[in-house]
Order: structure tokens, then C-alpha cells, then sequence
């Protein structure tokens, strides 16, 4: 009965979506359709993404390790994917605002983003194996399944059709009606080690299947018993509830997101983030990782086992995951060999010495690179201006601050340059 009631309002959703959207916007549409568009009404999914894309920060194109362009949406594209989504929930069924969220999730609306996997990417031998390292497109279609899907056509081709809206519309409904139907038939009560705020959330098909897009069927129901791994999903559900109180006008309940912002919570199996980065640059550095963990930001099977011996080998319980204790111990600087115990920061670091490191950073910048905020957190922007800095003075080029780093950073400062 459930199932049922869940498709109903789905359906219910969907209805109610178009209804407005058809009734209060078909005299725009008529009139946008013979010239110039006037204006974007606010109450449209294209307004919508407008505003998400407004506020990406265009600051691609620096050394790193998953390589991302976005580029600013144009408002007659905007109003394309907005008329392709609404044909697409027509003939699904599918609420346009659920569809609406995963273009904003995946590319904020841009039909050429593009993604590069770098640690795929630098492996790849040629053109083909770099293209199926890289997700593209408004809904970040993967090239190796669109390689898959079209195996004699050119990469020009490929790339094309990534970017073509009406395709990757199609793409985006076929995929997700099938992962609703799987979610549908899910019984989460039967899964084992579910975490407690994940048991209501997975319960709903919509949150379910976005989590599925992510991650694939396998791997969504191994990271249940992490909230932030199954972040992606809450995303999803937050942008849908965002879309529906812009075209219906009536103010949605906020949907639960997993927080990362204090940084607080443990990492764990199936998390995919820049401190997971970090964790990753610390244990190969620090710790004998043979092989050499892949600097992915992928919280998977061999971060776990590396985490667990360097657990086991500083008399730490062995449970895999990386809490407080764990942390510090990774941070302190000292090495299988031994090491002089300064912390080491890493991308996820946070205070007062990462405030100072961007000081450091900005006085030694030149005139022609724009500053870092100095906000005390290492974020991205930091780590690259930090592998920039270690590529310029000879250093190991490894994202890291450590000792060496430091004395570098301090040695001879320059004085304060000119605003």
C-alpha cells in the first residue's frame, strides 16, 4: 500500500507541477517562441537554474585532481532545458522539479559541463580511454557508457549528443524511471546495517533512485550506514522541494541534507569528498600504502584497509574508520620513519594555521593571481594554489603543508604586495 500511495503522489506531483507551470507560463511560451524571449518568469524551472548557475565559481582550469568546466547558461538554453524537462514529465509521469534537480546537481544547467576523472584520465593510453575518464553534458552522462552505447561513432559525435539537450533529457528519464522502478521494490527494513537517519529517507522511491544515479544499484545499498555518503541523494531531494515552491508558489519543508560543514563527523566507507583527498595524500605520504592509494576523494575498499593498518600500527581500535583520534594521529606528521610531529594540513584542515598558510600563500602570490579568501579552511582553492606553489620551489608536489613546505612559506616573505 505503500508503493502505491508513493506513486500516486508522485503522479499527483507531477500534475500539480504542470498545472501551474502550463497555466500561469503558456502565454510566455507562445510569445518567447515567435523572437526574442522577454524576460525568464521567476516561477519556471529556467529561473531556477539561472540562479544555480549564477553562482558557481568560475575558477576551473588550475591543476587538479578532478578537472571541471562549467560555463555561465545562457537564458534562451535555460528556457530549453526548461520546455525539454516539461515535455519529459508529460510523457513520465516523473514530477518535473525531481528532473529539474538532477540537471542542477550535475551541472547547474549547463549542457557542455564536463568532468574529468584525473586519476583515470592521466592513465588513459589514448583519446578513447581519456573520453570514457570523462562525464559531460546536462545530466554528466559517463563516455564510457556513451562509448557503450555508440560503438562505431566518432568522439566528436559522442560529445555532441552528451550535449545535446533533448538527448540528454531522454537520457536522464529513461535512467531514472528504471531506477524508480527498482527503488519501488525495495524493502530497506530487510537491508542490514542501515543507518537510522537513512531508514526514512530510503523508504522514498525519489531519494532512493537519485542515490542509484550516483552511485549504481551495488554501491548505493553498501553506503547506507553512512549519511554522508548518501549526500548526493539528499541534494537531489532538496533542490526537488526548492523547484516545486518556485513553480507552485507554496513554500516546501526543507529536506534533511548530511552536513560536512564542521567537518566533525567521521569518514567513513563510501564517502566521496576533498577531505577524503586529503586522508588519501596523508596515508600515501605518511604511511606505506603499497600499493599507492588512488587520490581520488573515493572512500572505497582500499582506503578502508590502509586506514585500518595505519590503525593497527599506532595501537588504534582497527575500525576502519577515521575518527577524531585517527585524524590527529594521520596529522601529526610523523611518518613510519619518524618525523619531527609539526601537523601536517591537508585539504579538510581547518583554524587557525590554515589561515595562516593562506596569508603566506597571498603575500608570495603574484600580482596576477587573484587571492585566496583567508577563512581558515582548506578547501580547493587552496590545495591548488599550495601544488603551485610546490611545483614552482621544487618541491614534492603533493597538495600537502608539511614541514618542509613550511619552511619554505617562511623563509624570506615578501613584503605585503600593492592591492
Amino acid at each position: 500500500m505503500r508503493l502505491s500511495s508513493t506513486r500516486k503522489s508522485r503522479r499527483a506531483i507531477a500534475a500539480i507541477s504542470c498545472l501551474f507551470a502550463c497555466g500561469a507560463l503558456g502565454t510566455w511560451y507562445w510569445t518567447a517562441s515567435q523572437g526574442n524571449p522577454p524576460s525568464i518568469p521567476p516561477n519556471s524551472v529556467a529561473a531556477y537554474l539561472l540562479e544555480a548557475n549564477s553562482r558557481y565559481q568560475f575558477n576551473d582550469g588550475v591543476a587538479r585532481r578532478g578537472y571541471s568546466t562549467i560555463h555561465r547558461l545562457d537564458p534562451r538554453v535555460a528556457w530549453e532545458i526548461d520546455n525539454e524537462l516539461r515535455k519529459a514529465s508529460a510523457r513520465s509521469g516523473i514530477p518535473v522539479a525531481y528532473l529539474a534537480a538532477y540537471v542542477r546537481q550535475e551541472s547547474t544547467g549547463d549542457p557542455k559541463a564536463e568532468y574529468r576523472n584525473a586519476v583515470q584520465w592521466d592513465a588513459a593510453a589514448d583519446d578513447r580511454e581519456r573520453f570514457a575518464a570523462t562525464d559531460l553534458g546536462l545530466v554528466q552522462i559517463n563516455g564510457r557508457n556513451l562509448l557503450a552505447m555508440f560503438p562505431d561513432m566518432a568522439l566528436g559525435e559522442l560529445r555532441a549528443k552528451a550535449e545535446d539537450i533533448g538527448f540528454a533529457t531522454a537520457f536522464l528519464v529513461d535512467l531514472v524511471s528504471d531506477h524508480l522502478k527498482w527503488a519501488s521494490e525495495i524493502d530497506i527494513d530487510d537491508i542490514p546495517e542501515v543507518h537510522e537517519s537513512i531508514k526514512i529517507k530510503a523508504k522514498e522511491p525519489l531519494w532512493l533512485a537519485a542515490l542509484v544515479y550516483n552511485r549504481g544499484r551495488g554501491g548505493a545499498l553498501k553506503i547506507l550506514g553512512n549519511p554522508i555518503a548518501c549526500r548526493h541523494a539528499d541534494l537531489v531531494m532538496s533542490a526537488m522541494r526548492q523547484i516545486e515552491g518556485r513553480i507552485t508558489g507554496v513554500d516546501q519543508p526543507d529536506w534533511p541534507v548530511a552536513s560536512t560543514s564542521d567537518g566533525s563527523s567521521p569518514m567513513a566507507f563510501g564517502e566521496i569528498s576533498s577531505r577524503v583527498e586529503g586522508l588519501q595524500s596523508l596515508l600515501n605520504t605518511l604511511f606505506d600504502t603499497n600499493p599507492k592509494l588512488s587520490v581520488d576523494g573515493n572512500f572505497g575498499a582500499a582506503t578502508r584497509s590502509a586506514v585500518t593498518r595505519f590503525q593497527e600500527a599506532r595501537g588504534l581500535p582497527p575500525t576502519g574508520v577515521v575518527d577524531d583520534v585517527t585524524w590527529s594521529a594521520l596529522a601529526s606528521g610523523k611518518s613510519d620513519e619518524g618525523g619531527d610531529g609539526l601537523e601536517t594540513l591537508v585539504i579538510g584542515s581547518k583554524g587557525a594555521r590554515v589561515r595562516e598558510l593562506q596569508r603566506l600563500l597571498n603575500l608570495r602570490a603574484d600580482s596576477n593571481t587573484k587571492p585566496l579568501i583567508e577563512d581558515g579552511v582548506f578547501g580547493r582553492g587552496t590545495r591548488d594554489a599550495i601544488a603551485r606553489y610546490q611545483h614552482d620551489n621544487g618541491l614534492d608536489e603533493n597538495g600537502l603543508v608539511d614541514a618542509k613546505t613550511w619552511a619554505s612559506l617562511k623563509s624570506e616573505i615578501p613584503e605585503q604586495r600593492s592591492p
